[in-house]
Parts: C-alpha cells; structure tokens; sequence
C-alpha cells in the first residue's frame, strides 16, 4: 500500500498524489463529512492536486451535506495543512466564482490523529477493549486545529442503562449513568495535566505506527 509519505514506487517511478491523497484520507480520524469532502474534491484537481474549485454548493449536491458543512469541512482540512485556499470566491458580473483551492499532504502527516498502516481497532488505556476511535476535532478561531484525544484513546461511556418494562410500570427515576473509562482513569483534570503527553497515549492506544 502506498503510503501518504511514499513519493516513489518500489519501481522508482512517482508515486500518484491521488493515490497518497486517499490513502491519508482513509486513515485520518475525523469526521465522516470531511472525509467525504476531501475524497470528492480531489477528483476536480488534476494530477498533483491543484486547480480544485466545484464550489460548495455542488459539493454539497455530490455529497448529501448542506453547504455549511461542506464549508466546516474545508475549514478542517485547511486547518489540518491538507488544503491550501489558492483564490477568494467573488463577482464576475454574471456570476459568483467558487473557491480555489490546492491538495497538500503536510510533512507532519505522521503527527496527525491517524490510523496506523495495518488500519486496526484501537485498545483503551484504561480497561484494554477493543474500539473503533471517534474522531473529534474543532476548529478555533484562529484558524487552528484541536483535537479531543480522549474520544480516540479510551473506549465510549456505557450510556444510561434502559429501564425494563416493570420499572416503566412504576415510573420508578432513571438508573444513574456508569463511570466510563476516561472518568475512572482520572476525568479531563489529570489529562489536562498531561500536556503533549496525552499524544503518546494516543499512539499507545492505536499500537500501529507508520514507519
């Protein structure tokens, strides 16, 4: 498989950008609507992923998101250093120019939350189950990205149990939710204290590093 960093073919010759392109798109750990945002756009560059402008409101009509998503999404991949807005959308007189924007994969692709190259499950750093990460990430208002690394190395909260049918009969209060493995680990006061650490508990957690 090549990999994101794979500027070569074993046969020496260039590496495809589309094919590095998806291969870093299908293991970044964010959300299904950026994912599909960078897949879609990326056929309208050519070969080394410049010269990109569908214009959100087509991107949406492709994808199923309404245009602000499609616009978050964008946001985020800016933010991650995989898009680069090359021109501003605006006025021609008849019409309204869409965005253009260039495909980049960033040097620091390895220092992103990612799967790692065999793709597999996670395990929690608090109890070991196996789980898929949820992504998490926000964008500031600076224009810079965070990522709520937890949601990607400890297994989801157990949830409110379900009422049986006799407690429904009694209209008897809601069971209290069970402690999930982040909290019993130590809750967001010991990982706020853990600075760039929490990023090794994270590769931790995935157990899989690209070489």
């Amino acid at each position: 498989m090549i990999s994101p960093g794979d500027e070569c073919l074993p046969s020496g010759e260039p590496a495809p950008f589309i094919a590095r392109w998806n291969t870093l798109v299908k293991a970044l750990i964010v959300e299904p609507s950026v994912k599909l945002v960078a897949r879609t756009a990326v056929d309208y560059g050519i070969y080394d992923g410049t010269g990109i402008y569908p214009g959100n409101e087509r991107l949406a009509r492709q994808t199923g998101y309404d245009a602000r998503t499609i616009s978050h999404a964008w946001a985020v991949l800016r933010a991650l250093g995989m898009a680069q807005r090359d021109g501003f959308s605006h006025w021609t007189g008849t019409r309204r120019t869409a965005d253009m924007y260039a495909l980049e994969i960033p040097d620091d692709w390895r220092f992103k939350p990612i799967y790692g190259p065999k793709f597999g499950r996670f395990h929690c750093e608090h109890c070991g189950r196996a789980f898929n990460p949820r992504p998490g990430t926000h964008v500031r208002k600076d224009g810079t990205i965070g990522f709520y690394l937890r949601n990607m190395t400890f297994c989801a909260d157990p949830g409110r149990p379900k009422r049986t049918a006799a407690e429904k009969a009694r209209k008897t209060r809601l069971k209290p939710v069970p402690q999930g493995c982040f909290e019993a680990w130590g809750g967001s006061t010991r990982w706020i204290q853990l600075g760039d650490d929490a990023w090794k508990l994270f590769q931790a957690a995935r157990s899989d590093d690209w070489p």
